[in-house]
């Protein structure tokens, strides 16, 4: 790991910038010498008004103090940004095993056990553990960025008055974070994850009402692609109402989606998921149009 001195000097002599041109309108020159070589830390304003005139993020910043890597924290938060429950059990079970000694880590870890639980059928246990990271968001004067992803995938713990309440608090909030990087993409999760576990408790109407708004956010924020997770849902909408021509539409766009459909690994997650959305004659019904189809 490269010291955050040699970063800042690495690439300002990269950049052929001076110390006084980064110093210049901040600190002393002399205050800047003593922080690139460590002899100072600087303070969060300074840090940042340095980090402004190297052209870096902090991110960035990060990604080369660490060697051109992600920090094994940031890697296990990037790649929890990208759950839901339409997620692979694989994808799931990898990120309940970490053994990162962080807070936020130890809520990740626990999630995804009692997603992976739940998803598992040991829905008891699932909320159990589900219950015990609510205790700690809970108790949150506000809701940010992490907890928002936390909440995301926490939802399967309520009973639908309750999600639904809830749903509209950090709904209120995530569009708080609409310029913000990845909001769209956590907008559509958060609502997938919703009509998920409205579907999984039976309530239709909750669940197309809330799909309906979310088809007219892809038109209102002009994003051009839908994801697995929609198409998903729509297939499974078509089912409960019985419209078997708009459903093999949905499962040829699910083909040309993913480009590899045939893969016996996809085929199933996109099952299971659609069949815990299901009812018994719902299940049934799609097992023999999927066996004749």
């Amino acid at each position: 790991m490269e010291k955050y001195g040699d970063v800042f000097k690495i690439v300002r002599l990269d950049k052929n910038m001076t110390q006084t041109e980064i110093a210049k309108g901040s600190m002393s020159r002399s205050l800047y010498v003593k922080i690139e070589k460590e002899n100072v830390i600087p303070s969060f304003n300074k840090f940042k008004d340095i980090l402004e005139r190297l052209g870096l993020t902090h991110v960035e910043f990060n990604f080369l103090l660490n060697d051109y890597r992600l920090s094994e924290k940031d890697q296990i938060i990037g790649s929890f940004s990208n759950i839901n429950f339409f997620s692979d059990r694989t994808e799931l079970k990898n990120l309940s095993e970490n053994d990162c000694d962080d807070k936020f880590i130890k809520i990740i870890t626990q999630l995804c056990k009692g997603m992976l639980l739940f998803k598992e059928g040991d829905c008891v246990e699932a909320i159990n553990i589900g219950k015990g990271i609510w205790e700690i968001i809970s108790v949150l004067d506000n809701y940010y960025w992490f907890d928002l992803l936390v909440i995301k995938n926490l939802i399967y713990i309520f009973d639908t008055d309750t999600l639904l309440s809830i749903s509209d608090i950090v709904l209120k909030r995530l569009f708080e974070y609409a310029e913000f990087e990845g909001f769209f993409n956590q907008y559509i999760d958060f609502s997938t994850n919703l009509i998920f576990i409205l579907l999984f408790n039976n309530d239709v109407s909750n669940a197309k009402y809330i799909f309906e708004k979310l088809e007219k956010s892809f038109v209102e924020y002009k994003q051009g692609f839908i994801n697995i997770s929609f198409l998903t849902i729509k297939s499974v909408l078509h089912i409960k109402d019985n419209d078997l021509k708009s459903f093999f539409t949905i499962v040829q766009q699910i083909r040309s989606f993913l480009n590899e459909f045939t893969n016996d690994s996809i085929v199933e997650t996109w099952l299971f998921n659609c069949k815990m959305m299901m009812t018994e004659r719902e299940i049934a019904f799609l097992d023999f149009i999927i066996s004749k189809y």
